[in-house]
């Protein structure tokens, strides 16, 4: 009985100092942040490409591609907090862009306490000047097509009288 308690005191004592050694400096565990990057209808949208930022220097980037369990749209990125020197409390820049699309950037904010952050993005499509002017406004369009009825109405009540 006395040698299990010495043994498991023992145990206690190496568990401590391992880890004080590991949170003073010893490897980093990864940390990883994801999410979906969709369009303004939602929809996911695979091939977009997602960096991340420290200080305006780029530490990751990834393409999004679909997933079985979250779909279209899906990132994933693995860092090593130590490695570029991201503590609990730090910001990041997510940037998120594709052809044809807004560039839309996030600020994020580190919490060691979780082992991963899940942050969603989404895109507007980019509508050129030329697109734009070539779309009849939904409005007038209504206006067009009640004006039409309203003469066709006149017409027939026009004939009904004589």
């Amino acid at each position: 009985m006395k040698k299990s308690l010495m043994l498991v005191g023992m145990m206690l004592v190496i568990t401590f100092l391992a880890s004080q050694a590991y949170s003073q400096g010893g490897p980093s565990l990864p940390y990883i942040i994801w999410g979906v990057v969709k369009d303004q209808n939602s929809t996911g949208l695979n091939g977009a490409t997602v960096e991340i930022y420290k200080d305006q220097n780029m530490i990751a980037s990834t393409t999004t591609y679909h997933d079985n369990t979250t779909g279209d749209g899906t990132y994933m990125i693995q860092i090593t907090l130590s490695e570029y020197d991201i503590e609990n409390g730090d910001t990041l820049v997510i940037n998120a862009s594709k052809e044809g699309y807004e560039t839309t950037s996030v600020t994020i904010t580190i919490d060691t306490t979780f082992p991963n952050m899940r942050q969603d993005l989404f895109l507007n499509v980019i509508t050129t000047q030329e697109e734009s002017k070539n779309k009849t406004p939904f409005p007038a369009w209504i206006s067009i097509v009640a004006l039409m009825g309203i003469a066709v109405l006149l017409r027939i009540t026009r004939k009904d009288r004589q």
